[in-house]
């Protein structure tokens, strides 16, 4: 569970879930408040790894509803890096 300090929406190493990789805050008054898109500027992933996305319920709104929440078990925000070239 969250606690008021962490951030709704959470891009995250698999197997590290209590060190995001990536975090938005997207507040009342942040830059992307009533945005249509959220950019991600993530840090270079180590290889051969799986990240995920996780966000609590209501993170954003389509038509004026919140959508739900994301967790670690919605397999289509997984992904997984290839192997590091030299």
């Amino acid at each position: 569970m969250k606690t008021p300090k962490e951030k709704p929406f959470d891009f995250i190493k698999v197997g590290n879930a209590d060190s995001p990789v990536w975090e938005a805050d997207p507040e009342p008054g942040n830059i992307a408040d009533g945005k249509t898109s959220i950019t991600f500027k993530l840090p270079e992933l180590e290889p051969e790894s799986t990240y995920f996305l996780l966000a609590d319920s209501g993170w954003i709104t389509l038509g004026k509803k919140p959508v739900g929440p994301i967790n670690d078990g919605a397999y289509w925000y997984r992904f997984r890096t290839g192997t590091a070239y030299e």
